[in-house]
């Protein structure tokens, strides 16, 4: 039941942080990444797969063709940079639970990619 919970936060959380309107984007990633961070002792190796790859992973990529094609910032820094470097915060704090994630770096290197070719 809790996992329901979770999974049905971060979605809706998700859907809320590549939306239009940035500072309702950057509310609901500060909203997601303070849930994982004060919930994440609590989810089972499983349940963190499904975050990473069905949550956090899909969202970076959302973000960064959203600030692509839109050039969006939120203040001096793009939300999506802002995102990644929450991702690899809790994959450091929670990585004895989560495990290697090969998904999560395709996603940097992607992210860099961008990055340097902008």
């Amino acid at each position: 039941m809790a996992h329901d919970s979770i999974n049905v936060l971060a979605v809706c959380l998700t859907q809320l942080a590549t939306g239009h309107r940035p500072e309702v984007r950057q509310v609901s990633l500060d909203t997601l990444f303070a849930s994982l961070y004060l919930h994440g002792p609590k989810l089972s190796p499983g349940l963190w797969n499904i975050v990473f790859k069905g949550v956090l992973i899909p969202l970076i990529s959302d973000l960064r063709q959203l600030e692509t094609a839109a050039s969006v910032d939120v203040g001096p820094v793009k939300c999506c940079r802002v995102a990644l470097c929450q991702v690899v915060g809790i994959f450091g704090q929670f990585y004895d639970a989560i495990g290697f994630l090969p998904e999560l770096l395709f996603c940097l290197g992607a992210c860099m990619t961008t990055e340097s070719n902008s």
